[in-house]
């Protein structure tokens, strides 16, 4: 499927003018806050994940901060493939937090549909005419601007979904509307009054169709894009087969910024970003760089949205000119999770905002399983995307602290406002 190009430019509009939604905050959300320790170890991974939430006050699932706004934890492991002896290790390390990475997604769906659930079955609760005013509060509460929060809530109220995609606000909740219109089908089809209170155990009966659990699953999925790693965790010990476990985030406010760049509309991005220069928002240690890995989300010290990327390689002999060509492989490899990121936003929110039915709407989403053939399907998006601008941020070197391997590491910006003056449109 060709996704034109377009897109980016509304990315651009975005970015350039986010400065206005960004008021500074005392305290930095759980998602801006950055990790300078190391998380290499010898012990188990689980033990050392939960002393790292236990010292932060976190859990895994549902977060809930002292302002009433809520996160969500996820944690995912897979395999260091390569022994810890071997030349390609340091490369391996980097696959094996993509294959985590995608675990962990799977593990955020499974909490994402829980909380989607409730929140459905928590609005129909509420008398018809107070429903609205409900779902505006919810998204003030997660820094939502009050207009939008209405719009957005008129959107996802709608009993006409094919209409209302047609909205830019309609976009942050494309799935939403499909659903609950189809909702209110069922419920009217069984009798029930939707102008009073709906019963819990009424909406909960028809959330537990096949159909439904499925709906809610793509839902969650469509919200993914809006994740990032907080942290990687790596397991080596001695010659045997390593591990590497990674922590997911996400936040409405995420969700917003992800909403924002595939829409062009920057009311949709939730306030509270702090305007700081991204020299001060990555590690400042070699030890914490090494436990980074991904694509973010972060704003710079003018307020606009920029997308950063951490990656690692290692070089095959101690040549001179192999350390060159590792870095080459890094520079690369994130320059691959920028474009990674943008194609995944794109694409779930392609096929959401192109259905017409809530069947319509499963069959694109069953596209984007959680499974091997989920980057091959994300990566046919981002072949469609012209992508320039990125530069270098920082490039670091380091020994790995366990199995001494050498370590080109590098950490990559994308500014789509100063793309666009190497960015070529070629929409068709």
């Amino acid at each position: 499927m060709y996704f034109p190009n377009s897109l980016l430019w509304l990315l651009i509009f975005v970015f350039s003018v986010f400065a206005q939604h960004s008021d500074a905050i005392a305290e930095q959300s759980p998602e801006d806050q950055i990790e300078d320790e190391g998380a290499i170890f010898e012990e188990t991974l689980e033990d050392r994940i939960f002393d790292f939430l236990e010292a932060k006050g976190w859990r895994l699932g549902k977060n809930i901060e002292g302002n009433g706004q809520s996160f969500l934890l996820a944690m995912g492991k897979a395999a260091v493939l390569a022994s810890p002896s071997a030349k390609t290790f340091i490369a391996s390390r980097q696959n094996a937090f993509d294959r985590a990475m995608l675990n962990a997604k799977q593990e955020m769906v499974r909490f994402l549909s829980q909380e989607i659930k409730a929140g459905i079955i928590n609005l129909y609760s509420q008398p018809s005419d107070q429903r609205e005013d409900a779902r505006v509060e919810q998204l003030m509460r997660e820094g939502m601007a009050l207009e939008s929060a209405k719009k957005v809530a008129t959107a996802a109220g709608q009993h006409s979904p094919p209409d209302m995609l047609n909205t830019v606000h309609a976009l942050s909740v494309a799935g939403e509307i499909l659903v609950r219109s189809e909702i209110n089908r069922e419920l009217t089809k069984q009798g029930v009054d939707l102008s009073r209170p709906v019963q819990g155990q009424e909406v909960e009966s028809v959330l537990t169709s096949m159909q439904f659990q499925g709906s809610l699953e793509n839902i969650a999925k469509e919200r993914l894009a809006g994740v990032i790693a907080y942290k990687t965790f790596e397991r080596v010990q001695g010659d045997k087969q390593g591990e590497t476990a990674v922590l997911i985030i996400y936040s409405d406010r995420l969700h917003g910024a992800a909403n924002a760049l595939f829409s062009g509309d920057t009311n949709l991005i939730p306030s509270g970003k702090r305007k700081t220069p991204l020299a001060e928002q990555m590690p400042k240690t070699t030890a914490g760089l090494m436990s980074t890995f991904g694509a973010q989300i972060r704003t710079d010290g003018k307020g606009q949205l920029v997308v950063i990327a951490y990656a690692q390689q290692g070089p095959r002999t101690k040549s001179s000119s192999s350390m060159s060509k590792a870095k080459i492989r890094a520079l690369q490899t994130a320059m691959a999770q920028v474009r990674f990121l943008a194609a995944e936003i794109v694409a779930t929110r392609e096929t959401a905002t192109h259905s017409k039915t809530v069947q319509e709407y499963n069959d694109g989403m069953s596209e984007y399983q959680l499974d091997d053939s989920y980057r091959e399907k994300v990566e046919e998006t981002a072949r469609s995307l012209e992508i320039k601008g990125i530069t270098i941020l920082k490039r670091w070197q380091g020994d790995h602290p366990l199995t001494k391997h050498p370590i080109a590491g590098v950490v990559v910006a994308w500014s789509p406002l100063e793309a666009g003056f190497t960015a070529r449109r070629h929409d068709k």
